[in-house]
């Protein structure tokens, strides 16, 4: 038996010019035995040409022949990847021929994919046109939404998948349109502090709301870290998603009058932890949504795109830190509160209150702790004027005084109106440095004792200048309607 590694080996042994190597060539090459004298021929049988496939790691970089220290450094490879289809063939053969050349394994870590099928379970093909144009999906939904959807999905996980546009859909909205909304707020009013960023030594973080976000961002590094290095992508991205849901919906949500406030510490510190909280997220959600983030990282940064030497590509992966007791206790609290909310809020749907429609008490049974800015919280999202807390055992539940006092009902007229108001200065595409003048045109005794009541606090909550009877000279006006009156109103920039 012997064993060619080359063409030109064999053209030496044979005496004969080798151009074509397939099978119905080289079988009829024949050459004499060295020790027996007698004819040597290819013997006929074919290995499994996934053989070929096991010899990927040693034949593309011409081992041993060349490159042999790259090689041993780099081998066996960090982690390889394909379809499950290649379980009993790529796989398998890549292990054989490592333990036979190598006594060892190729590879230390495999991610598996499933196969994306068409949306009704069926395979994709051209005949039967059952897939959307790529090219299509990448104008209308992003590469980051289709990489997102595609990462998050069972089919990382050795599942298959039914293709689904509303999935791809959901993972843009989700992820890539609320978090880029949260930038544009923060975009808003990041010029608008008097004084230089807070450091965190110098005073920020001290609201409850910053902490519990930087510490659900430190939470957030640790567990896609964790997924990251064990090579469990779904695992990996899917915490993303619920951050900046977290972000959104609560942090930013109870925090929005700290960005208009008077108080320029708590203003600074606000948007300082908005900032940190983007810069660190975009490095996190890089390898998922990689241009999103990049834009993110280049607009919290400042450098704009201004140095093509600086990307978010190129920054370390954020460390995790060690959370402490503290830091633990915080989200405990927070999510008893959310938890609270989610009770309350249900309780008003139960009697047909909308939330914008403050009330006069909430309150909560065996409930365990009573720090005053948790219960600021619960007062706000609730929009209650007080909270009632009765301790005790067992299963915590809440109750909702649902009396709506003339006083009370006002209030919720001023609230309709300040939101109508913020939206046709949106429409109007007014920003935040634009005031205006708001008119009104109203045969409501209600609206009428609304406005003269708490026209002040219109003014501060819709950045206008002067609210005033009459609409004639406003272009911009539209009627709606609040609490089943009827009332005109035009904005105009002044």
């Amino acid at each position: 038996m012997k064993v060619f590694g080359s063409v030109a080996d064999l053209e030496k042994a044979s005496g004969e010019k080798i151009t074509d190597i397939h099978k119905h060539i080289v079988d009829k090459i024949t050459f004499p035995c060295e020790k027996c004298g007698g004819e040597m021929k290819r013997v006929p049988d074919v290995l499994d040409t996934w053989f070929d496939s096991g010899s990927m790691p040693y034949a593309h970089m011409h081992y041993p022949f060349e490159n042999k220290e790259k090689f041993e450094n780099n081998f066996p490879a960090e982690f390889i990847a394909e379809g499950v289809d290649q379980t009993r063939c790529w796989f398998y053969y890549l292990h054989i021929i490592g333990t036979a050349i190598r006594d060892s394994h190729a590879f230390k870590n495999v991610i598996v994919n499933g196969i994306v099928l068409a949306e009704d379970g069926k395979k994709m093909s051209k005949r039967l046109n059952n897939y959307p144009d790529p090219a299509l999906m990448f104008d209308k939904f992003g590469g980051d939404a289709i990489l997102f959807y595609l990462t998050s999905s069972p089919v990382m996980a050795a599942d298959n998948l039914n293709f689904s546009e509303e999935g791809v859909k959901e993972a843009l909205r989700k992820n890539v349109m609320i978090l880029w909304n949260v930038y544009k707020f923060y975009e808003l009013f990041k010029d608008t502090a008097t004084h230089t960023p807070l450091h965190s030594e110098g005073g920020a973080f001290n609201s409850v709301l910053d902490q519990w976000i930087m510490a659900r961002l430190n939470e957030l590094v640790g567990d896609v870290t964790k997924s990251m290095d064990s090579y469990d992508l779904p695992r990996a991205t899917r915490p993303i998603t619920e951050f900046i849901d977290d972000l959104s919906t609560w942090y930013l949500r109870r925090s929005r009058d700290r960005f208009k406030s008077d108080d320029e510490n708590d203003k600074k510190a606000a948007l300082f932890t908005t900032h940190c909280v983007l810069a660190q997220l975009a490095k996190v959600m890089a390898p998922f949504m990689p241009f999103v983030a990049e834009s993110l990282w280049q607009k919290v940064t400042g450098n704009d795109f201004s140095d093509t030497e600086k990307s978010v590509h190129l920054e370390k992966w954020p460390a995790q830190l060690s959370i402490r007791n503290d830091q633990l206790a915080i989200l405990d609290n927070m999510a008893v509160v959310r938890k609270v909310v989610e009770l309350g809020l249900a309780k008003r749907d139960e009697a047909g209150i909308k939330v914008r429609q403050p009330l006069n008490k909430f309150s909560i049974f065996n409930f365990q702790f009573s720090i005053n800015e948790y219960l600021d919280l619960i007062k706000d999202e609730m929009n209650v004027k007080n909270i009632e807390i009765i301790k005790g055992e067992g299963d915590m539940y809440v109750e909702l005084d649902t009396e709506i006092t003339e006083e009370l009902k006002l209030e919720g007229v001023k609230r309709e109106l300040v939101r109508f108001i913020n939206n046709m200065r949106k429409d109007a595409d007014m920003s935040i440095g634009d005031r205006a003048l708001v008119g009104f045109e109203t045969g409501s005794d209600l609206i009428k004792r609304t406005i003269e009541l708490f026209g002040l606090e219109i003014m501060k909550d819709t950045l206008t200048e002067k609210i005033e009877e009459g609409t004639g000279a406003i272009e911009f006006k539209k009627e709606v309607k609040v609490d089943g009156e009827v009332v005109v109103l035009g904005v105009v920039k002044i």
